[in-house]
């Protein structure tokens, strides 16, 4: 069953409410929970009147005609432009986020955008308005220009609801929007891109471009704290909407508790993730020392056999192997073989007796003086997990130096 049949919403009840205008805005907040503000808001429309029982999604989603949908995009951003005037007024910094349909997109004329007169006649300044394009991978390409002539308007542009399927970072590169909206498929409870690299990944990118990155469809305290820790401090969603028993006068009292709430539980968060990862790289640093240690204590041909044999104890190292005081690799590295899930080659090839260490880091750094050398977090091939690379030089008897290198899980 169509979204036409569900609601009653034929065609022709579609060009009625248009040419009634029977639609008005609704405005969703877009917080800075570090700013602790509001910095704009998304306008959603709605029919009124007696159309109010058609479905909202079938202004945009509802499969009419192209002029229906150009005229539908229309009328609810001309109708969200002047009802946003009285807020723009007020309040110049305000930023007003406007939605165009999916449906519209292969529609649009470039060189009829009407962009400019509509902003004119609602009297709101262009540098307010930040128009929301979907990322829609079927017309990716065609999209392009029209990206390009709102940049060349100096318009702002957000891409808006970008899912985990869509080719996001192809995406970014296409178009240069000023904003990215994350949907939920990003950072939802139960899925597995909130604990892993992709969420990161679409952020990092993201920032390299300059391009701001707003989580969507946040509906609860957890959302907004994961989202945090993520690195995204704008946010919108239900959470951080007027709730439906609170009094008008009470919403930015109450919203603004939220963002608090939020901000306050954040910073107790990060404040105990950093005392538990001071305690363990304390920890990780020892169980460092003490392999160099043991190390020191033997001949240069039982270095293998002792590497192995420390890999092999309870709660062992990922993985450890030794240099001599060129960089060249002088053991195999064995690797933990209750944790080796991931490394189904049986060894970690680049990483072989006879190897040049000598260009790394933490190669590097011992050799300049340094007594210890800890690696940013990487995915051990080990295991699948955060993990690094300690590396502690250590001297034989004879005073010959070595760097050993031990990979342990990633305390922080």
């Amino acid at each position: 069953m169509t979204d036409q049949a569900k609601t009653g919403a034929d065609e022709q009840v579609i060009k009625t409410l248009l040419s009634l205008k029977k639609v008005t805005a609704f405005f969703q907040p877009i917080i800075s929970i570090a700013a602790k503000r509001v910095i704009g808001f998304e306008a959603f429309a709605r029919p009124v009147g007696e159309y109010s029982s058609i479905d909202p999604r079938v202004l945009f989603d509802g499969g009419y005609g192209a002029d229906i949908m150009l005229e539908m995009d229309r009328l609810c951003r001309v109708t969200a432009l002047h009802q946003f005037k009285a807020i723009h007024d007020r309040h110049k910094e305000m930023l007003l986020f406007l939605k165009t349909s999916a449906g519209s997109l292969p529609h649009l004329d470039v060189g009829k955008l009407q962009l400019e007169e509509e902003l004119e006649e609602a009297g709101v300044d262009l540098s307010s308005v930040v128009l929301e394009l979907p990322l829609v991978v079927d017309h990716m390409e065609d999209s392009a220009p029209l990206f390009q002539k709102l940049h060349s308007m100096k318009a702002k542009v957000c891409l808006d609801n970008c899912s985990l399927k869509a080719p996001v970072s192809y995406a970014l590169n296409l178009f240069k929007p000023e904003f990215m909206k994350l949907g939920r498929s990003f950072f939802t409870e139960g899925t597995v891109s909130h604990s892993s690299a992709t969420l990161s990944g679409a952020i990092r990118q993201a920032n390299l471009l300059g391009v701001q990155v707003i989580g969507l469809g946040v509906e609860n305290e957890e959302e907004s704290v994961r989202l945090m820790s993520a690195g995204v401090h704008l946010q919108q969603g239900y959470f951080y909407s007027k709730d439906e028993d609170n009094k008008p006068d009470d919403t930015p009292k109450l919203l603004l508790e939220k963002i608090v709430k939020v901000g306050r539980r954040f910073l107790e968060m990060r404040q105990e993730g950093v005392r538990r990862t001071k305690e363990g790289f304390a920890t990780a640093l020892s169980r460092a020392g003490k392999i160099a240690i043991k190390l020191s204590n033997m001949p240069e041909p039982r270095f293998g056999d002792a590497c192995r044999a420390l890999v092999a104890v309870e709660n062992g190292p990922l993985s450890l192997f030794v240099l001599d005081a060129k960089g060249i690799q002088i053991t195999d590295r064995p690797c933990a073989e209750k944790t080796c899930v991931f490394n189904v080659a049986g060894a970690i090839y680049g990483s072989q007796r006879g190897t040049d260490h000598s260009s790394e880091d933490y190669a590097l750094y011992i050799e300049m003086g340094y007594n210890q050398f800890v690696t940013p977090p990487f995915t051990s091939l080990v295991s699948g997990q955060e993990a690094c690379l300690i590396s502690k030089p250590f001297y034989n008897a004879q005073g010959e130096r070595y760097t050993m290198c031990v990979e342990m899980e990633y305390p922080g």
